[in-house]
């Protein structure tokens, strides 16, 4: 016998119906998940103001000066306490004396200053390019400051960042007020629903 003419592989024919094919699967595929650079870009404002809301933190423990953070609807930002030394307020000691012999002493009233911005640039008044919407909850009740002590204490805090066109995605940075602060990315419909 003789060996027939057979063909051996495929046409260009049945390869090009297969990589439509399999163009239109990829296409589908990124039609369904939809453009995530919003999102992405929410999940960089949230990591910059946990970085910075850390930043701040120590700050207030480095320098021993409180510092409050000010949230405005379209950005945020940090003042410092600084107290005016000239007024000092009279001061006791009440025998509060340590082991070391050094005597203590209590402040009659709250030490007089004014709240400026703070030296690291990084804590001061932001603004990002692209409008984004702030809001701050302190212990549960609307607010526009929060107080971070100058151990870097808080209360119980929440900061919720959204664009203004992609309202349907939003992150919450939170915090009990001891620990360090955390955020989480959720759609509105989600949490709507659950």
């Amino acid at each position: 016998m003789k060996p027939g003419n057979h063909q051996q592989g495929f046409t260009l024919i049945e390869i090009l119906v297969v990589v439509v094919i399999i163009g239109v699967l990829l296409t589908a595929t990124v039609a369904l998940r939809g453009d995530h650079s919003g999102q992405r870009a929410l999940i960089a404002e949230g990591e910059r103001l946990r970085a910075v809301f850390i930043s701040a933190q120590e700050e207030a423990i480095r320098s021993g000066l409180p510092l409050n953070f000010v949230a405005a609807t379209d950005g945020y930002g940090f003042k410092v306490f600084q107290p005016e030394y000239g007024d000092d307020p009279m001061t006791v000691s009440e025998g509060l004396v340590p082991s070391a012999g050094i005597e203590l002493m209590v402040l009659k009233r709250q030490p007089v200053g004014q709240w400026s911005e703070p030296e690291l640039r990084s804590l001061g008044e932001y603004q990002p390019e692209r409008t984004i919407h702030v809001s701050l909850q302190v212990a549960d009740k609307p607010a526009t400051e929060l107080l971070l002590s100058s151990s870097g204490l808080t209360q119980p805090f929440s900061v919720t960042l959204y664009f203004p066109d992609n309202p349907d995605q939003v992150l919450t940075l939170s915090g009990d007020g001891v620990g360090l602060p955390d955020y989480q990315l959720y759609s509105v419909q989600a949490r709507d629903k659950g």
